[in-house]
């Protein structure tokens, strides 16, 4: 189980405003043309480059026209020498681009949509001592150990995508869809090291209650390890916490 400050920190690291419609000027611009299935808007995009700089993650990106975004690829008016992405759509599998050499690349890629499907994952657990008093759901994180690698990176936050939430019932249930990232052909070996966070949130603040830990036999580090199906009900364990602010 990852502790609070890696979720906390996931924020800064790849802080982030929504993202605006522009039209690109700069040179130092990535740009991505999107899959016209997917909605532009809901594709996630975790990105890191390099350059004279030293390193900077993000998830900063732009609108740059129709079913098409953009990276600014500088800082502090440097430009990065080298960019590397990870993407995640709804019902898409994650999808990497790597970049060694900005000023050799056309600056231009495309995000396709391979389809994935769905598997339920129902879920109960007990409920606290002051969530009767509370409107609470869970949320449900991807979280890819193999983005240190992939970014080149030995520390800072884990790659992570936010997958689903769902309302909780008065008796602790919930249940939601989730991509089926173990299905034949979901997940190339390089990126097998991943598992599903699971939080409870206070829906009013925001603030971060609980980490829901499953059976051990379905853990990976204390969370929910990728699998192709899961058991009708999986009775999850609450770790409580004073309630913080997620972000």
């Amino acid at each position: 189980m990852l502790p609070l400050w890696t979720f906390l920190v996931l924020s800064v690291f790849f802080h982030s405003p929504q993202a605006a419609t522009t039209t690109p000027t700069s040179k130092n611009i990535f740009a991505i043309q999107v899959d016209p299935s997917v909605n532009a808007e809901e594709l996630q995009v975790r990105y890191f480059m390099t350059g004279d700089f030293g390193g900077l993650g993000g998830f900063q990106v732009e609108q740059g026209g129709e079913h098409r975004i953009v990276i600014h690829t500088e800082e502090k008016g440097m430009a990065a020498k080298t960019l590397k992405i990870a993407f995640y759509a709804p019902h898409c599998h994650i999808q990497t681009i790597s970049v060694d050499d900005l000023s050799e690349s056309s600056r231009e890629a495309e995000f396709h949509c391979t389809p994935l499907g769905d598997i339920k994952l129902q879920g109960k657990f007990s409920l606290g001592p002051t969530t009767p008093d509370r409107k609470i759901e869970v949320q449900i994180h991807y979280l890819g150990y193999w983005g240190h690698r992939f970014f080149g990176i030995t520390d800072g936050a884990v790659l992570s995508f936010n997958i689903a939430k769902s309302p909780v019932g008065q008796d602790g249930s919930f249940q939601v869809f989730l991509p089926n990232f173990a299905e034949s052909g979901g997940l190339p070996s390089q990126m097998e090291d991943a598992c599903f966070s699971i939080l409870v949130i206070d829906t009013n603040s925001g603030y971060l209650l609980a980490e829901l830990k499953p059976p051990t036999s379905m853990s990976r580090a204390g969370d929910l390890k990728i699998m192709p199906s899961y058991p009708q009900t999986v009775e999850f364990d609450a770790d409580w916490h004073s309630a913080n602010p997620l972000n």
